[in-house]
């Protein structure tokens, strides 16, 4: 039964590898035949903070439809980033809240200073889960998020923060590498875990995280201990062939419906 199974799936690859040539065939032929059409075509690519997907997926497709464009997106981090470019990939927009980046960008002469600003805001806090006993003298209303994690370092308690080519980990290592701890076990994801940080609190009870507060729109099992200041994103064209239709991406952030498409997914919007 099971090998029975398994030809059948081998029959229907190879049906469908003749499907994808004679697919492409067809694309081929139409390009031959309407090459006016392919020339007039207007298409981006968009380079997005990860954090930012949920929303930016959202406001991108609205975009194509409105503007007759075809959109490209890339969420790997803001780090990843710098180094396609060096890799001499293309891309015509990017957005991120990693500040170090976006100086890079700018002594690089690579991107249109005229046309960035900032799109919206997220807050990194610490979080744990809600079941989670914490120590009574962080049970404190308005507890900053440095005393918060100086009582996580005298209790000798494990935090869990992202990679620092993330915009979340980035300033989460800056705060840390700020305050002097003597038993605080810190845990880095490593840049190839594509996992959840929101599961990895959740599945382990006695740890805390340093997070972005928009991943909690919409989870229920972690609770906010305390929050840091606010971190802007910042939207920017990259220099390039296809700088109208990017500055037309930018005007679009701009609009009032992007701004609830953003604050429907836990952004802060000022």
């Amino acid at each position: 039964m099971n090998k029975k199974y398994f030809l059948n799936n081998i029959i229907f690859v190879k049906y469908l590898n003749i499907w994808r040539v004679f697919r492409y065939f067809l694309l081929a032929m139409c390009f031959l035949i309407n090459n006016s059409f392919a020339v007039n075509a207007r298409n981006i690519n968009v380079y997005s903070d990860p954090n930012l997907a949920s929303a930016i997926i959202k406001i991108a497709r609205e975009f194509s439809q409105k503007n007759n464009a075809t959109i490209t997106i890339n969420l790997d981090s803001s780090a990843d980033f710098l180094k396609n470019l060096e890799d001499e990939s293309s891309f015509d927009v990017f957005i991120s809240a990693n500040s170090s980046v976006i100086d890079t960008l700018k002594q690089r002469g690579l991107i249109d200073i005229y046309n960035i600003f900032y799109v919206t805001s997220d807050k990194l806090v610490l979080v744990c889960k809600k079941d989670t006993m914490l120590p009574i003298n962080m049970m404190q209303e308005s507890i900053s998020l440095i005393d918060s994690l100086k009582i996580i370092d005298d209790y000798r308690l494990n935090l869990i923060i992202n990679h620092e080519n993330t915009s979340e980990g980035f300033y989460g290592k800056k705060i840390l590498s700020s305050i002097e701890f003597k038993h605080l076990k810190v845990f880095e994801k490593m840049p190839e875990d594509r996992s959840s940080l929101l599961h990895d609190i959740e599945d382990n009870p006695d740890s805390y995280g340093l997070i972005f507060a928009s991943k909690l729109a919409k989870n229920n099992s972690l609770r906010i201990i305390a929050s840091d200041q606010e971190r802007s994103y910042q939207a920017m064209a990259i220099a390039g062939n296809n700088m109208e239709l990017a500055r037309e991406f930018l005007k679009f952030l701009k609009t009032e419906n992007t701004k609830k498409i953003f604050s429907d997914n836990g952004f802060i919007n000022n």
